[in-house]
């Protein structure tokens, strides 16, 4: 039993630490070319509107329109594992698309790695969760 928990242990933090360098790297694209997003929530990464707006600005982030306050937003923060949206956040993340800081010209390919790196940070939390629950099985079966 300890053996197999000590592999799945060194599973658990290979996918943490992926977990961790999908966040940090959304957030250096995002300090680089679109600093206002990080704004529009008091702790980015956490609200599932949050990320569910973030994922879908990039399809039509060259013609989105950032005055629509959030309207034209499609996503369904269901597939990011919320129930309902907050319109808020929503709202101030579309505003923020409209902002004048950061490197406009490298927006749309940084929003673009933005939304792939915020898939592999889904994926490997659910990867994640599931190592979880393969340890706990093996802590509770052997008594």
């Amino acid at each position: 039993m300890c053996a197999r928990l000590r592999h799945r242990g060194a599973r658990r933090g290979q996918l943490t630490a992926g977990a961790a360098a999908a966040v940090n790297q959304v957030r250096d694209l995002a300090e680089c070319a679109w600093p206002a997003v990080l704004a529009a929530s008091g702790s980015p990464f956490r609200p599932v509107s949050w990320r569910a707006s973030l994922a879908v600005v990039p399809a039509g982030a060259p013609g989105t329109r950032a005055g629509s306050g959030g309207r034209a937003w499609t996503g369904s923060p269901r597939r990011c594992g919320g129930r309902r949206p907050c319109p808020r956040i929503i709202r101030a993340v579309f505003a923020a698309l409209a902002g004048p800081a950061g490197a406009a010209a490298h927006r749309p390919g940084a929003l673009q790695r933005a939304q792939l790196a915020l898939g592999d940070w889904r994926d490997t939390r659910a990867r994640l969760a599931g190592t979880e629950a393969r340890m706990r099985a093996v802590a509770t079966s052997s008594g």
